[in-house]
């Protein structure tokens, strides 16, 4: 009788711990007649784009290979990763700016584009800044984004910033073309 509550306690107890391990994904089933797929891979392509980006008095460029996809944010999200490491290269900036994300409003015209930090230094002119924002606007416009405007964010919330007006959309079409 005793050897029997021993065997029930193992059995429950490595049940249990199968099962915790299962529930906090540690141990992932996989079923062989399961076809798992991702649906934006199977729709992009990889493409040469042009990135745009001021220095030294003069529009600069790169052309660079990006994954493209059919939606709006995912492929932005892509040349603006590849336009920031771009500008870092070529010390366009005075420090590492980095990309959290790229949505699409509900009506499909205007893209938010989050940094994870303030992308200006404070000593920047608003020349400097006006010519950082023309250059992603520029990138985004001669790559085919087709948005109306681009909305500029820090940690989800509008840049602050005492030269320039980052609470209203800035036109696809920049204000130098």
């Amino acid at each position: 009788m005793n050897k029997k509550y021993i065997l029930i306690f193992l059995l429950s107890f490595f049940a249990g711990i199968l099962f915790f391990a299962f529930y906090n994904e540690m141990i992932i089933f996989r079923w062989p007649y399961y076809k798992y797929e991702d649906v934006h891979l199977k729709k992009a392509q990889t493409q040469f784009v042009t990135l745009y980006w001021w220095q030294n008095n003069k529009w600069n460029t790169e052309k660079v290979e990006v994954l493209r996809f059919d939606d709006i944010p995912n492929t932005s999200y892509n040349i603006l990763i590849s336009w920031l490491n771009a500008v870092e290269e070529e010390k366009a900036t005075g420090k590492k700016i980095s990309l959290e994300s790229v949505i699409l409003d509900s009506t499909q015209n205007e893209l938010y584009v989050s940094f994870t930090r303030n992308p200006f230094d404070k000593q920047s002119s608003t020349y400097n800044k006006w010519m950082f924002i023309e250059g992603i606007l520029k990138t985004l416009r001669e790559n085919n984004i087709k948005v109306n405007g681009v909305h500029f964010l820090a940690h989800h919330q509008p840049i602050q910033d005492f030269h320039l007006d980052f609470s209203k959309t800035w036109p696809i079409e920049g204000m130098t073309n």
